[in-house]
């Protein structure tokens, strides 16, 4: 196969290094075309136009409409090359909402779309800096060989999404949900020392054969019957094997998490531990089980949990469980629950109240949850804040010179107790936090993203209030200030465009309540 390297020095480029025939591109001394694919090699920085070029030349367009023109690129490989932002976009979709929504690049991001229903590309080598890949990403991609760096943390809900991917070998720390929905293709998985979360990520893989973990990975364990968490309470990932048709799930699982069971449809029979809490989005689906007995201490049940073959489910626990999903049963279930429990089951299956039936069992009771007391711990915590110096973040590096953490930086204190910081800023002891150390959360901590806004927002608040205390304690203005608001409504009663006044007051209130309920949550006064 021919390789074709381009070094694209300068972002937007891309499309200036090949010359177009017809049917016959060329680049250099090399043509290619759709019956002579290439290998392509980009080195350098890449935008929205480079990735609107190169989708092209991978048989897609830059919407979901069809391209006349197959695939000219049988492997894509990115590794020496770079994203950078711009305001050009390379793919646009219609949303559910009715509104266009523009995709373009984002640095040490795959983002949606990207590589969406690309044709004839067999593999593809991404940068060595991606960070996140986005929802998306890969939807019904062509490509059997996707080569993930090591570098990645977050791959978002559906990332791979229909992808013809066939093995695949990830190492980001956060795997969410159905992000390798649909794969049908998928046959092999390997998880590097990074991997932590991948409850639900896999959904309708009806190839897989094989799951492999790297000896180095301390947050997950290989057991012979699947993947399970480090503590052994969550049961993540189970492949069905040929001739293994019943499976006693082990004492000590607490959640069987969304997708659970994939492969070949085998499994006829799943005994369930009394320790069980949850179970999962379509977590049996994958199976041909027709009978379950569902544990006294399971809570939560998601939807689409069991698969049409299901004729038979027994309750055991005097209180139903949570259903997410009203329509989860075939139609030729039976339901059975404890004596004298009947009518409790039946508001929950209120779609299947005829195939609810009482069973000749008494009902069993849950245990009560222990109450977690900390109030002396918060209590020494507070005193102890309330006797440090105030302070500034201009700095993730910046250190504590004061209190338990003193000699720290702030990004390592962050990182191992964000409620320290959260009470120092209640307390007025961090009274700003540059934004550059929002912008550097960010940037190398994708996965707290929800975390570090929750900060920034927490902040802006605590300063609000803090300033409003300040301006009345400084130039005593509230009784002349209310005078002045009387007078001013007053004045509005007379005139037309009262309601417009009230319309302000309105939203002035629910400002105040929120303001309210912020002290009564925080007590920062």
């Amino acid at each position: 196969m021919k390789i074709v390297k381009i070094e694209n020095s300068v972002p937007g480029n891309l499309s200036c290094y090949f010359k177009e025939n017809g049917a016959i591109i060329t680049a250099g001394n090399i043509t290619f075309s759709e019956e002579d694919p290439i290998e392509l090699e980009i080195e350098g920085c890449l935008n929205s136009k480079d990735v609107k070029y190169f989708r092209l030349l991978c048989g897609g367009t830059c919407d979901f409409g069809r391209n006349r023109l197959k695939g000219k690129i049988k492997i894509l490989n990115l590794a020496e090359a770079t994203f950078v932002s711009d305001k050009d976009w390379y793919f646009t979709a219609q949303s559910e909402y009715g509104y266009t929504a523009y995709y373009t690049t984002v640095p040490q991001t795959i983002t949606s779309y990207m590589f969406a229903k690309l044709e004839k590309l067999e593999k593809i080598i991404l940068p060595s800096d991606i960070m996140t890949i986005e929802r998306n990403a890969f939807y019904n991609c062509s490509a059997r060989e996707i080569i993930l760096p090591d570098s990645i943390q977050l791959l978002e809900e559906e990332s791979f999404e229909r992808c013809a991917i066939e093995t695949v070998y990830v190492n980001a720390i956060k795997i969410k949900q159905k992000c390798f929905s649909g794969c049908s293709q998928l046959k092999e998985i390997t998880f590097g020392e990074k991997v932590k979360h991948i409850n639900g990520a896999f959904d309708y893989n009806i190839s897989l054969q094989r799951i492999e973990l790297a000896s180095s990975n301390k947050n997950l364990r290989m057991l012979d019957y699947g993947v399970v968490n480090s503590k052994g309470t969550q049961f993540m990932l189970y492949v069905q094997r040929v001739g293994c048709t019943e499976l006693v799930v082990p004492e000590n699982i607490e959640r069987i998490c969304g997708g659970a069971f994939q492969g070949v449809k085998i499994l006829t029979n799943i005994i369930l531990p009394d320790s069980l809490q949850y179970i999962g989005r379509r977590a049996f689906f994958q199976t041909q089980i027709e009978e379950i007995h569902i544990p006294l201490e399971v809570k939560s049940i998601s939807s689409n949990a069991f698969p049409s073959t299901l004729k038979r489910i027994y309750f055991h626990s005097a209180i139903p469980p949570e259903m997410k999903n009203a329509y989860m049963f075939g139609k030729e279930i039976s339901i059975y629950v404890p004596k004298d429990c009947i009518e409790q089951y039946k508001k929950v299956f209120e779609y299947y109240i005829d195939s609810v039936q009482e069973a000749d069992y008494e009902a069993q009771v849950r245990k009560p949850k222990k109450e977690v007391k900390n109030k002396a711990f918060y209590r020494t915590l507070v005193n102890e804040i309330r006797e440090l110096s105030a302070m500034e973040i201009a700095h993730y590096s910046i250190s504590f010179t004061q209190g338990r953490f003193s000699g720290e930086s702030f990004l390592n204190v962050w990182k191992s107790n964000l409620y320290y910081i959260k009470w120092m800023v209640r307390l007025g002891k961090i009274t700003n936090i540059a934004n550059e150390v929002f912008t550097y959360l960010l940037n190398h901590y994708p996965l707290k993203r929800t975390a570090i806004n929750n900060l920034k927002a927490f902040l802006a608040i605590s300063q609000i209030k803090r300033a409003r205390r300040k301006a009345e304690e400084e130039n005593r203005i509230k009784e002349e200030e209310e005078r002045i608001k009387e007078e001013y409504f007053e004045y509005l009663e007379e005139q037309a465009w009262r309601q417009e006044e009230e319309d302000i007051k309105e939203a002035n209130r629910q400002f105040e309540d929120m303001m309210n309920e912020y002290d009564a949550w925080w007590n920062i006064d």
